[in-house]
């Protein structure tokens, strides 16, 4: 028997089809999914660069991306409907306490915001500063997160006080995006340390960050290489 590609739930042992890729005209892979507070599902597919939409009540619409990757270059469509903007890879997807959609594009380097009314800012990512790593050195906490240059992105998560989280792989850091829109490191890969526990997140290190996630009591979960690690108190 033959099961259908798309995206599934799964309660109490029962497994239901919520998405049907091919009929949504994704493909056989939807990538990064997340709920809003009312129970509605976003899901990127990176084959077609698009974000849609599944409404509690089934339906299906467009949320972000022309169907066309995004070219490399300075990013497009600040301000503009999320619609008439390309996309490049996503990589992770959270919804904020205001009903901000959080979409991490590895592809154009940038974490950005697609407001409730449907328009597309970006919150960290397309400057000119570099974030850092390859001399040790790193951008100082309270940067503007626009003023920055990302590596990479893999990992999105926001935590109960509306704070977002993003992995830079490239140059293997943790970010922490305040709701003041400046930036402070979490965590970085260091040279002079080794990746021990029951320090200071910032006197540890970390050797390849991936997905993230935030609980409500103020503790940060990440993939660290084929480890699964945690920071608390955040």
């Amino acid at each position: 028997m033959s099961t259908a590609a798309g995206v599934r739930s799964l309660r109490d042992g029962a497994s239901t089809l919520l998405l049907d890729a091919a009929a949504a005209g994704l493909g056989a892979t939807p990538g990064p999914l997340a709920l809003d507070g009312v129970g509605n599902l976003y899901v990127a597919d990176n084959d077609t660069h698009r974000i849609i939409r599944r409404g509690t009540d089934g339906s299906l619409s467009l949320i972000a991306g022309t169907g066309v990757a995004a070219s490399p270059g300075p990013l497009a469509g600040e301000g503009q409907p999320a619609g008439s903007v390309a996309l490049g890879t996503v990589t992770g997807l959270a919804v904020d306490g205001a009903g901000n959609l959080l979409v991490a594009d590895t592809g154009v380097l940038a974490l950005r915001a697609i407001a409730p009314a449907g328009t597309i800012t970006t919150l960290v990512g397309g400057g000119p500063t570099p974030l850092g790593g390859s001399d040790g050195l790193w951008v100082a906490d309270g940067t503007p997160g626009r003023d920055v240059a990302l590596g990479g992105l893999d990992g999105l998560a926001v935590d109960a006080a509306g704070r977002a989280y993003i992995a830079d792989t490239t140059s293997g850091a943790i970010l922490r995006l305040g709701t003041d829109g400046t930036i402070d490191i979490v965590i970085t890969r260091r040279t002079d340390v080794a990746p021990v526990d029951g320090v200071p997140a910032r006197e540890s290190s970390v050797a390849a960050v991936g997905a993230l996630a935030a609980d409500r009591a103020g503790a940060l979960y990440f993939e660290d290489g084929a480890i699964l690690r945690a920071i608390s108190g955040i």
